[in-house]
């Protein structure tokens, strides 16, 4: 029996998370978007905890150079992250929209910190 992966969501997670909230009430209620986001976060987590390999290798990343982080889509977000196997970890670094660049995220997010 394999152990379960534990689940860590990132400060930077959090702050994306508040953006994607931010967006999406342009175009629908606080409380529908919330909850839509809510049941993506936990079919996500749902089903890394068992199988963290089950979603493809983000392909922006990897086209920047960066190895080693998996997406995840649906719903029109997509939720980036990366496995520690060793500690048997799943750490979940964002959350942005599917048509949102990589690229311009990071340097928004260098820009600000």
């Amino acid at each position: 029996m394999t152990t379960a992966y534990q689940v860590l969501f990132s400060t930077t997670f959090n702050h994306s998370l508040q953006e994607v909230v931010f967006h999406q009430r342009k175009y629908a209620q606080s409380k529908t978007v919330i909850a839509n986001l809510k049941k993506v976060i936990a079919h996500f987590t749902s089903h890394v905890k068992s199988d963290p390999y089950m979603y493809t290798v983000c392909r922006q990343a990897l086209s920047l150079g960066v190895n080693g982080y998996r997406e995840y889509a649906k719903d029109k977000v997509r939720i980036i992250y990366a496995v520690d196997d060793e500690q048997q970890l799943v750490t979940v670094h964002l959350i942005a929209g599917q048509q949102q660049d990589l690229c311009a995220l990071l340097l928004d997010y260098v820009l600000q910190h």
